[in-house]
């Protein structure tokens, strides 16, 4: 990102000075949002909590670990099991997750996909 563009100056706002009702959040949310938004992409992060309301603002679309793992089961990439191995890898390098297994990630989605239908 260059040093005075409308990205730049967005990364600025978000890790020095937010606007009214926003608050700051680290650098690298910061970076990937004001990518995201000034590029067209698609923000990955599971940090949902500081992200959520600049993805809303800014109208970017988002996916999370878990997200990107149902796809990939889905498209029979990987197993349940492998999910679950990976999730657990994930987990033991403190990577912040919202459930302790794959699987239990999996009961919680199809919960509120059932409840969306």
């Amino acid at each position: 990102m260059e040093t005075g563009s409308k990205e730049y100056n967005d990364y600025l706002q978000m890790t020095t000075l937010p606007e009214k009702g926003m608050r700051i959040i680290g650098r690298g949310e910061a970076a990937g949002i004001a990518m995201a938004k000034h590029r067209n992409g698609t923000l990955a992060s599971n940090n949902l909590r500081d992200i959520r309301p600049y993805v809303e603002k800014f109208g970017i679309s988002h996916i999370t670990t878990g997200d990107i793992m149902i796809e990939a089961m889905n498209a029979g990439i990987i197993t349940e099991e492998e999910g679950n191995t990976i999730w657990s890898d994930m987990i033991s390098k403190r990577r912040m997750l919202p459930t302790s297994t794959f699987s239990e990630y999996l009961t919680n989605y199809r919960k509120t996909e059932e409840k969306e239908e």
